[in-house]
């Protein structure tokens, strides 16, 4: 057969069955948009994720204390507080540092009248925001 025979062929069988034919290419056009809008989702989702972390900086370090140990059991990270205001001092003055700042953090439950939430709540001083 020649390109043309089947070129008028698949016309024809078109024409014949044109429901389904409309309801083929309906979901055809339906499958490509959502995998067109899953990928341009997950675009701007790596977009947004890539630029929060650029944000984060290359020049800032972060030094949190280590762990404690209560009858055997090893707590999180950074669960001592084995570093003081006088350490960050010490750690401002090096040189290269441009800044540096103490901050506390820690989780506690906060209760407003019958409305609770567990927060992080965080203690520094004012030229925090300038160092982060």
């Amino acid at each position: 057969m020649k390109l043309l025979d089947l070129l008028g062929l698949a016309f024809a069988r078109l024409g014949s069955s044109r429901m389904r034919a409309a309801l083929t290419m309906l979901g055809v056009i339906i499958g490509v948009a959502s995998v067109i809008a899953l990928v341009a989702v997950g675009q701007g989702a790596s977009s947004g994720v890539t630029t929060r972390l650029q944000g984060l900086g290359t020049n800032l370090l972060t030094i949190t204390p280590g762990s404690t140990t209560t009858a055997g059991v090893r707590g999180a990270a950074g669960s001592a507080t084995s570093l003081t205001v006088d350490d960050a001092t010490a750690v401002s003055a090096l040189p290269g540092v441009a800044a540096a700042e103490p901050e506390l953090s820690t989780s506690k439950v906060v209760i407003a009248g019958a409305e609770n939430t567990t927060t992080t709540i965080i203690g520094t001083n004012p030229n925090y925001p300038a160092v982060r």
